[in-house]
């Protein structure tokens, strides 16, 4: 039997990203100050699956949206890139271009 995972997008502080999650999460979603298994810690968004894959559909062509994905295996594995099709590409960008502390949008 494998472990659920549990998914979290990265902003690196996009004000368009932020925005597109806040309207779609709540409040309880952000989790700040997370331990990354590359020893960094970042302001993680918490969602499911349908909403990484909204996340990626509604960022095709628009490079003024920037993100990246981490998952976790479990509830006690380690937050780690999810690093599979464009979304290296995407963070590939975000790495190159932006280097801003990230900064969660205001869901309220």
């Amino acid at each position: 039997m494998s472990n659920a995972y549990f998914w979290f997008i990265y902003t690196g502080g996009n004000l368009l990203a932020n925005q597109m999650l806040a309207e779609k999460l709540s409040d309880e979603d952000a989790c700040p100050d997370q331990l990354c298994s590359d020893g960094e810690v970042r302001d993680l968004w918490r969602c499911d699956r349908k909403h990484v894959r909204e996340m990626e559909e509604a960022s095709e062509g628009m490079p003024q949206i920037y993100f990246r994905i981490f998952v976790r295996e479990g509830m006690h594995g380690k937050i780690r890139p999810w690093t599979f099709g464009r979304k290296k590409k995407i963070a590939r960008r975000m790495t190159k271009n932006h280097t801003s502390k990230p900064v969660l949008a205001d869901a309220g």
